[in-house]
């Protein structure tokens, strides 16, 4: 026999969207096919850049370019998490009806949600809001300073920093507004 949750989603069918979701990839490119990024699994990043591209791109446009290109792996994300939800339990995954006031504090505290990813050295930060409007800013000069490949690998750690900061915040918004501890302050 399986324990089954509020969703129709057994336990077993948890731990296998949970395997599904830390085996996929995806790749998502600009338009100009001069950026690039993949995700693998659920919090790892990978950003590329076009043979060239680091050279001659100014850096007001590249932090355009990589914070179009956040958007674009969010939305992808989101589809992918569909997807994979809809192969493991043969449901749809529809958005969450916010009912209550408990609910639309949660759903405001995430439109709300501010966080932020930086690379170990300071040169790349990204930022969100709502997980929806994006921000990247680069260090001056790092353009010069650095190579493409360690360039692309602070973009990579900026990400994935971005990622975790995301889901700690939302993880403790849903405690603060669910299931308040009393004598615990998040």
């Amino acid at each position: 026999m399986t324990e089954q949750g509020a969703a129709g989603v057994t336990l077993q069918g948890t731990n296998d969207l949970q395997q599904r979701l830390e085996q996929a990839t995806f790749t998502v490119r600009l338009p100009n096919e001069q950026v690039s990024g993949e995700v693998r699994g659920q919090r790892h990043v990978t950003v590329r850049l076009a043979p060239g591209h680091y050279e001659k791109v100014s850096q007001a446009k590249l932090c355009t370019e990589l914070a179009n290109l956040a958007r674009l792996l969010f939305a992808r994300g989101l589809r992918e998490r569909a997807i994979a939800f809809k192969e493991v339990t043969g449901h749809t995954l529809s958005p969450k009806i916010r009912i209550g006031s408990r609910g639309t504090a949660y759903a405001q505290a995430l439109r709300e949600l501010a966080a932020e990813g930086e690379s170990d050295d300071g040169t790349v930060r990204v930022s969100a809001v709502g997980q929806q409007n994006f921000a990247v800013a680069i260090a001056p000069g790092t353009l010069r300073r650095l190579t493409q490949q360690q360039f692309e690998a602070n973009c990579g750690q900026a990400a994935d920093r971005l990622l975790v900061d995301t889901e700690a915040q939302a993880a403790r918004a849903r405690v603060r507004i669910y299931e308040p501890l009393r004598g615990v302050r998040i």
